[in-house]
């Protein structure tokens, strides 16, 4: 008996429901996200390219020649959009400093491997590409381009944490 089986056994002993097993998402046009770039593994990714045919034809292929971001990364964005959405409306950069960017997601800024961490998640993203034709155009609602767009359009990294 596997320890699958004993558990599904003991919730049913204690009249508990049964735990549902979670089920692969699946790509719907229109969601922000189609798929986590993060969740090929918990380890830094090795990948460098990634291809998706999609059923109704059309493609996305993301190119990181320096590897993908770590699971962290959609944090580090979020704290940036969270926090730099106001300064993105009024012009075309935000400034933030990677102190409040760890705190805010409870990292402790002060360990040298999150600062690391970051430094080398925010340089895979910056030169991580786009290519797709999932976009319709707006006046013909047809997939009639290929885009090439990047997750960040420059960057300013300070060379050390003082």
């Amino acid at each position: 008996m596997t320890s699958k089986e004993v558990s599904r056994q003991v919730r049913q002993s204690l009249g508990l429901p049964p735990i549902e097993e979670s089920k692969p998402t699946v790509p719907v046009e229109a969601h922000v996200c189609e798929f986590p770039l993060w969740a090929f593994s918990k380890q830094r990714s090795t990948e460098k390219i990634l291809h998706i045919d999609y059923d109704d034809g059309s493609f996305l292929t993301i190119k990181a020649p320096e590897g993908m971001p770590g699971i962290r990364f959609p944090g580090y964005l979020d704290v940036i959009l969270l926090y730099g959405q106001r300064d993105l409306f009024l012009q075309d950069h935000t400034s933030l400093s990677v102190y409040s960017i760890l705190k805010t997601l409870q990292m402790d800024p002060q360990h040298s491997g999150n600062y690391a961490h970051f430094r080398r998640d925010m340089q895979r993203a910056f030169y991580m590409g786009f290519e797709t034709d999932r976009f319709r155009h707006p006046a013909t609602g047809q997939r009639s381009h290929v885009f090439f767009f990047r997750v960040l359009q420059s960057m300013q990294l300070t060379k050390n944490r003082h």
